[in-house]
């Protein structure tokens, strides 16, 4: 091994191993680096960071400050045309014939504000023209429609985001870019200045500040963070190559691994797939690794696990392979027609035909975090199992879709 990665990974394993600084003294008394998001991998999730927005913002919410943050939120968007009193917050809000989730939707039952919140995904097809398209239905006269793009540093949506051009012109009239350094960092400081002002103990005031040094990880703002010490100690001009390089092995090494770890998932779920006459491919290649199970002619599902170590939103994935070029046309019609009745599952289109949406793997099949990644080599037999039985219950439920499949 070259002596420059061998000392930095040294370095790297102390700093790590380094103890944390003293509690910042006007600061809640939970240590001033510590956040519950960092602690349990969630820091880079958009999906976790929706949530806990949504939450914030919802008057109902059991956090018991009615509107208080949400009143804020408006504040700082100009927005002084909601009734706070009337507002109901929606997460993940299933969008018309797409079947696309938004992150969170809120009303008062005639203005609307619509969030699409992008950390590392990246933009699909015609998603905020669909947005768009559902936010403007059945809008009163008189009533406003914000459409929120919110990223880490205020980015423009992508233009396949926005449709056609005479859609995207419409969009743009409503389209707020905001970004977490400029907007969701100050409006949580702000929230925080709010409760502290207040007596007594609260327990969303520990959890918003927590949510302040998340934000500050996340945005390199906390040079005092064992990342940011980090990433000094990566840039340093002697051991810059040696990190490319550990990169560079460590990739190839992850997919070889997770390779090695679904084929055998699939040996061990072969014979109970075998007896229910389930056909079992498994493929890699340089450039994908996936799984398919198909009986007889029938549209296969397959499973690509490529994703499943890297910061994305699948982490691995999964649906109905139903490509007008591999399977008959009738078969793609009526999968699609019973897929646009189902509250199940969601459609989505695509250059080659309708498919079942793709869904992420469940989060224990997800090794997307250095604690996710240590688990699966220290618990090897145990996550195998847990593979195993991920893919028995989808080939059960997939089951179940083809009978239905055949009655429609």
């Amino acid at each position: 091994m070259d002596n420059r990665i061998q000392t930095l990974l040294q370095k790297v394993k102390q700093e790590r191993d380094k103890p944390a600084d003293e509690p910042d003294s006007n600061a809640p008394d939970i240590g001033s680096d510590f956040s519950l998001f960092q602690v349990l991998g969630v820091e880079n999730d958009e999906v976790k960071h929706s949530r806990w927005i949504g939450y914030l913002l919802n008057p109902a919410a059991n956090h018991g400050h009615g509107s208080a943050f949400l009143d804020l939120f408006l504040q700082r968007l100009n927005l002084t045309c909601f009734d706070a009193a009337k507002v109901s917050v929606h997460l993940e809000k299933t969008v018309g014939e797409s079947r696309r989730r938004m992150d969170i939707f809120i009303t008062d039952g005639m203005h609307r504000i619509i969030i699409e919140n992008k950390i590392w995904a990246f933009d699909q097809e015609k998603q905020l023209a669909d947005y768009f398209t559902y936010g403007q239905a059945d809008l009163q006269q008189g009533a406003s429609l914000t459409l929120l793009y919110l990223t880490l540093e205020g980015s423009d949506p992508a233009w396949h985001s926005l449709g056609t051009a005479a859609s995207a012109t419409r969009l743009h009239s409503h389209l707020k870019t905001v970004s977490y350094r400029k907007f969701i960092y100050p409006w949580v400081c702000q929230c925080l200045t709010d409760l502290q002002k207040r007596n007594g103990f609260d327990p969303v005031l520990y959890s918003l500040f927590q949510y302040r040094i998340t934000l500050e990880n996340l945005l390199s703002m906390n040079t005092a963070s064992p990342d940011n010490q980090l990433k000094q100690l990566l840039l340093t001009p002697e051991y810059t190559a040696a990190a490319f390089e550990i990169h560079r092995q460590f990739a190839t090494i992850k997919k070889q691994y997770l390779s090695a770890f679904w084929e055998s998932v699939a040996e061990k779920a072969r014979p109970a797939l075998k007896d229910a006459q389930w056909q079992v491919e498994f493929y890699k290649s340089e450039s994908y690794t996936c799984l398919t199970l198909r009986r007889d002619s029938l549209p296969a599902i397959g499973l690509c696990f490529d994703d499943l170590c890297e910061q994305s939103q699948w982490g691995g994935y999964y649906g109905i392979i139903c490509n007008k070029k591999l399977i008959a046309a009738d078969y793609v019609d009526k999968i699609a027609d019973l897929l646009k009745r189902s509250d199940e599952y969601f459609l989505e289109g695509g250059k080659d035909g309708p498919y079942l949406g793709w869904q992420s793997f469940p989060s224990g099949l997800r090794f997307t975090t250095p604690q996710s990644w240590q688990q699966l080599i220290e618990q090897y037999p145990a996550r195998q199992t847990q593979g195993e039985e991920f893919i028995l219950r989808l080939a059960s439920r997939y089951q179940v879709f083809i009978e239905r499949l055949a009655l429609g």
